[in-house]
């Protein structure tokens, strides 16, 4: 028999005002529950990604596309940027890039890069999208990148001729 729209109301009334009365031990419940079907649930939530992995994508991708400066504020929050900071940061450097020095403005924002320390996340700069991707395959090491500098001025071909002669 199905249940009457005032007793459904009823029900959740009492419910809100249990809860509000003894929320401590509607949380410990709540945790409670959480634990004992943790497992069970990721497999679920995995087995449903694997399923649906189009749909998701094509949802995400239209939220992304409508989302962008959300996007942008949140990947620059995880290397410490604000858009603010960065803003400041590339009118100080003139729109130019902090290490070659070319002009920023004429590339997409996705060819310019919050550059940033990897161990104290400290910002450091804007970079273009070589020079930030020699820095991180030089490991952000001034000790390599130095040793990167005396190749380019001495290759060891040079060196090898020098000590032929």
């Amino acid at each position: 028999m199905a249940e009457s729209e005032a007793r459904k109301a009823y029900r959740r009334e009492w419910a809100k005002q249990k809860y509000a009365d003894e929320p401590e031990k509607h949380r410990a419940y709540a945790r409670e529950q959480h634990e004992k079907h943790k497992a069970k649930k990721r497999v679920a939530n995995a087995k449903y990604r694997e399923e649906n992995k189009e749909r998701i994508y094509a949802q995400n991708k239209v939220w992304r596309d409508a989302n962008k400066d959300t996007v942008r504020r949140n990947n620059l929050k995880l290397v410490c940027f604000t858009p603010e900071l960065m803003a400041e940061v590339l009118v100080f450097q003139e729109y130019k890039c902090a290490i070659c020095g070319d002009d920023l403005r004429s590339r997409p924002s996705k060819q310019t890069h919050a550059d940033h320390c990897h161990d104290t996340k400290t910002p450091r700069g804007v970079l273009c999208t070589q020079c930030n991707t020699g820095m991180g395959l030089l490991r952000d090491d001034p000790i390599r990148l130095q040793k990167a500098i005396d190749y380019l001025n001495q290759p060891t071909i040079e060196k090898m001729k020098r000590r032929q002669k």
